[in-house]
């Protein structure tokens, strides 16, 4: 397995820089992946930016590659949501200057802005331009199925990843354990892609195989993650966007395709508790469960009651990371809440800006959704994307805080590119469907 995560590793670096398509499945899988070879090799784990750099290069290389190739490439790139995402966290740098958090611990203060900034270079200004079109998403889905379902493997079989607290990974010695919410986070986005969307690069029961194996694989892992979230949402986005993804001709056939992924679901979470109901507390047991659950909901109510008691803090916010300070008490680093923390950390307008970036994604998806719902292949990746959304925007609410929610700011522009390159394209007489299979000198002129 060390040898199989070693070779994924290195072909996803290689295929990134040739394949845009390859690029953007290597961020998606990145932080599982990287895992894997940090148990598989000691100069992954004793150097844990490695993975990070090559990765920084992989797609810096690819943007070069489509920068000279794809059919203008910055068209749709600087559209309403990413004009209003870099506007969010600029605000967020700039109400440091009040913020009463002391930015003394690592998770405190500006320190997670400048832990982070890397991360929204890479995330959401670099990876929203790897998608050009609906072609280059179904490419990238295509290596995710794949690529995913080695990656889980090599999770689940790596003698080096243990439980520990009812969460899988593995020691880095002096430095901890890895993240089991970025597993779990990989696990259940492999589960939603897998229940639905449908490839049509091979044949409908070798896709039906794959999916069924990414669904059942994904889930899997989510659940070894020990991250209750990631399963209980991903769950929940499968049955909301399952009548998104394909056309729905009668209530059995819905009822059908959900009752087998839940026998699915069921049936992975029993394998799951056969092998370490035994070795590990249960993190599914209802005291665990709602004691995390009153956790959260006291941390966002006191930040709140804060917020609505400080009338100045209405217009520019408490300060980023106020939270660190104001509710020192609870001895967390933040409300894990990023919705939350926005209204009552960057202010009012700052969350306005927020809702108006949700309402742009809502239309950008429901105008794509009417463009390629007649195409099945389109219409699943589609709702795929739109339902990884939904995912993202359900876990920035219970783990994490702004600048650790770049998944979610990096879906919704992918989002409203697509849609801008999609409409501005047939206003010049092109067919977004079949921009992949155009050569260059079919194409208009920049200019025209």
């Amino acid at each position: 397995m060390q040898y199989i995560s070693l070779v994924t590793f290195m072909i996803m670096c290689l295929m990134g820089t040739l394949r845009t398509g390859w690029a953007f499945a290597f961020l998606v899988l990145f932080f599982a992946l990287e895992v894997t070879v940090q148990a598989s090799a000691d100069i992954f784990r004793s150097n844990s930016a490695l993975a990070n750099f090559l990765v920084t290069g992989v797609v810096f290389v690819a943007l070069l590659r489509e920068s000279a190739s794809q059919f203008r490439p910055f068209l749709g790139y600087f559209n309403t949501t990413m004009k209003l995402t870099c506007v969010l966290f600029g605000w967020s740098i700039v109400t440091v200057a009040w913020s009463p958090a002391l930015s003394i611990e690592p998770q405190e203060g500006f320190n997670l802005i400048s832990e982070g900034w890397p991360y929204f270079i890479l995330i959401v200004l670099w990876m929203p331009m790897l998608i050009g079109s609906v072609g280059d998403w179904q490419r990238s889905l295509n290596v995710v199925l794949l690529i995913g379902v080695v990656v889980v493997v090599s999770v689940l079989v790596n003698p080096e990843f243990t439980v520990k607290s009812g969460r899988i990974g593995i020691s880095l010695g002096g430095k901890g354990r890895t993240s089991p919410l970025a597993i779990g986070q990989m696990g259940g986005t492999l589960a939603i892609i897998g229940a639905l969307y449908v490839p049509q690069f091979v044949s409908n029961k070798v896709s039906l195989a794959l999916r069924i194996g990414a669904f059942v694989m994904g889930f899997l892992l989510a659940l070894y993650s020990g991250s209750r979230g990631q399963v209980l949402f991903a769950g929940i986005v499968i049955a909301v966007c399952l009548p998104l993804s394909k056309k729905i001709r009668d209530v059995r056939t819905f009822a059908s395709t959900l009752a087998l992924l839940g026998f699915l679901g069921v049936t992975a979470y029993f394998v799951f508790d056969f092998v370490v109901g035994g070795m590990d507390f249960n993190r599914w047991d209802s005291k665990y469960v709602d004691g995390a659950t009153d956790v959260r909901a006291a941390s966002v109510s006191k930040l709140l009651i804060v917020f609505a008691t400080t009338p100045s803090a209405w217009l520019t916010g408490l300060g980023f990371n106020a939270f660190s300070s104001v509710c020192s008490e609870l001895s967390m680093p933040y409300s894990h809440s990023t919705f939350a923390d926005i209204l009552a950390e960057l202010g009012l307008p700052a969350f306005i800006v927020l809702i108006a970036m949700l309402m742009r994604t809502y239309r950008a998806g429901k105008a794509l959704m009417i463009r390629y719902g007649d195409s099945p292949s389109d219409r699943s990746a589609i709702a795929t994307l739109l339902a990884l959304v939904i995912y993202q925007v359900l876990l920035v609410n219970k783990e994490g805080h702004l600048w650790a929610s770049v998944n979610l700011f990096m879906f919704m522009i992918v989002v409203d590119r697509l849609e801008c390159r999609s409409r501005e394209l047939e206003e010049v007489g092109i067919n977004p469907q079949a921009i992949d299979t155009m050569v260059p000198q079919e194409l208009p002129s920049k200019n025209q």
